[in-house]
């Protein structure tokens, strides 16, 4: 929560808005789970993650089940270990982009 909670802070009150707009959520609903240490959906995670850039990770909003909702980020935590660095684009985000735009129907995990 602390990385959402930087990067809004980072924002001008107009700017978290269209970024909260962006993510089909609001401001106060991002407020509150900060504040009150509430599990932010997960759909929302997601789309948290695209529209920061990465700077907000889904991870880093749920640290204790991201494994089990999301496990390509395993593979990929792997594979930035083994390298030394964390790639850039991670398997799965095509279709990940996609199912969030409605375009699929089920997101495709390989």
């Amino acid at each position: 929560m602390e990385e959402l909670r930087k990067f809004l802070n980072s924002l001008s009150a107009e700017e978290q808005s269209a970024f909260a707009k962006r993510c089909k959520t609001s401001v106060g609903y991002l407020r509150k789970a900060i504040s009150q240490k509430e599990l932010i959906r997960e759909k929302t995670c997601t789309y948290l993650e695209l529209e920061s850039g990465g700077q907000v990770s889904r991870k880093s909003l749920r640290p204790d089940d991201w494994q089990s909702i999301w496990p390509e980020l395993i593979q990929d935590e792997t594979s930035s270990n083994k390298h030394g660095r964390t790639p850039t684009r991670r398997k799965g985000d095509k279709a990940l982009i996609a199912a969030i735009k409605g375009r699929r129907s089920k997101v495709v995990i390989q």
